[in-house]
């Protein structure tokens, strides 16, 4: 009987060591992965998004990855808080910002740049036609400065006429100056992309 009641003490007693060793343990690692885990949902006041101008301002100078600290800290101030946003622009920091900076002009104002080298080109034809300008090659340019014109600032032409696009891009929506903030946006980046109507 002795020997029975020391073997079911063991037993009991190993029973229970993995339990008191293991629980601390797998709380300690619940709470480490719940603060880097990804959310589908954000505070309010961390939706920001950005109008498309500003996003390409400066020929994309918000796209260059060696961006001072000081230019990193104004850059947020340059979004504001949104209910929704138009395009959640996606990038990589390998890419060339100059290469960005072609895709989205062709992307955003190539439609607009058409519409106006057309108009000038059948404007100038007419010009010609009544002899208000000179029949000669050199009037067949304004076509294309047209076009160059309005594809490379039919945004900022936009914004006095139109409603602005708004735009999702990491760093002018999430604030890069506050380590804090910046760990909840980019974990929130699922949140960011429910509340946006197309991605590019």
């Amino acid at each position: 009987m002795s020997r029975s009641r020391e073997s079911d003490l063991e037993s009991v007693c190993l029973s229970d060591l993995p339990e008191s060793i293991d629980l601390p343990v797998q709380r300690a690692s619940s709470r480490r992965t719940s603060s880097t885990q990804l959310s589908l949902s954000l505070e309010p006041e961390l939706l920001r998004g950005a109008p498309l101008d500003v996003a390409l301002s400066g020929w994309c100078k918000h796209w260059h990855p060696a961006a001072k600290a000081s230019s990193l800290a104004s850059a947020h101030m340059l979004s504001q808080k949104v209910d929704s946003i138009d395009v959640f622009l996606s990038h990589d920091w390998e890419t060339s910002h100059w290469t960005k900076l072609l895709t989205l002009l062709m992307v955003f104002n190539s439609r607009a740049s058409f519409i106006a080298c057309l108009l000038v080109s059948v404007l100038t034809c007419i010009l010609r036609i009544t002899q208000v300008l000179p029949d000669e090659l050199w009037t067949a340019c304004f076509g294309h400065i047209a076009f160059l014109v309005v594809l490379c600032f039919w945004q900022r032409i936009r914004r006095f006429s139109c409603r602005q696009q708004v735009v999702f891009l990491d760093r002018l929506c999430i604030d890069q100056s506050d380590p804090e903030v910046k760990q909840k946006g980019i974990l929130g980046l699922g949140a960011f992309v429910l509340k946006s109507k197309k991605m590019l």
